[in-house]
């Protein structure tokens, strides 16, 4: 009876202890919490401008594939999940795409059957930016 209530006493101050460190963690990284509940909230993030340059996507063929070698593509699955990254190698059963480093740029095998519609990603061209006038000059 002694052994089972210390053993339920050191499972508590181990819970404690525990509980109590993600807190502090969380209070000493503000940037890692700002990020989750960013995410969370599915904002736009800081670094992006809502006048960026939108990508378009054009839907194409799995065949057509075959001469687009070093294209981004943008793959829905059966599974239903979108897979975006560049395409490495096409077969005919199935596709190999190298994802991002958001995604831990990694190579990923796509099986054909498991593909639901593929899409060719293109970057909208960046328009230039007139140059800032440098306001501390003196004007006459």
């Amino acid at each position: 009876m002694i052994k089972h209530r210390s053993m339920n006493l050191i499972l508590a101050v181990v819970a404690t202890a525990f509980v109590s460190t993600s807190a502090v963690a969380a209070a000493a990284h503000p940037r890692h919490a700002a990020t989750t509940s960013a995410a969370n909230a599915k904002s736009v993030p800081a670094n992006k401008t809502a006048d960026a340059p939108k990508a378009t996507e054009k839907v194409v063929d799995y065949k057509d594939l075959e001469s687009n070698i070093g294209a981004d593509l943008s793959i829905e699955t059966t599974f239903n999940t979108v897979r975006r990254g560049t395409l490495v190698k096409y077969t005919n059963p199935g596709l190999i795409i190298r994802l991002g480093p958001e995604a831990g740029s990694i190579e990923l095998d796509v099986p054909a059957e498991t593909i639901r519609r593929v899409s060719i990603v293109t970057q909208a061209p960046q328009t230039a930016k007139p140059p800032q006038e440098n306001s501390s000059a003196k004007k006459n």
